[in-house]
């Protein structure tokens, strides 16, 4: 990650943990279907985020991992929709190193 990039992310409020915390299962379910190695009881620590304002609002976790490897979290609230969404919204997770 460049120093850019890492610069566009800020610690967490406790506005940010609720909002993960609200979404924590969802994200744990996305993320062991790309990362089956995670230990299935291995707890979900967001370290940081990066918000942007569009149509609603973009979000961007980094969520620690095992073996000190960081995940992008990422997902979309907010803004018009053609369908009403139901459910969570999608998580897009990546490795970040």
């Amino acid at each position: 990650m460049s120093s850019d990039e890492s610069s566009l992310f800020k610690s967490l409020t406790d506005e940010d943990k609720e909002l993960f915390n609200s979404y924590r299962e969802a994200i744990n379910i996305r993320l062991h279907e790309v990362f089956p190695d995670v230990p299935v009881d291995f707890y979900l620590q967001p370290i940081s985020i990066h918000q942007q304002l569009g149509c609603g609002t973009f979000y961007t976790y980094k969520v620690a991992l095992p073996d000190n490897q960081i995940a992008d979290v990422a997902f979309h609230l907010g803004g018009k929709r053609v369908q009403p969404l139901v459910g969570p919204p999608h998580f897009e997770i990546t490795k970040n190193n």
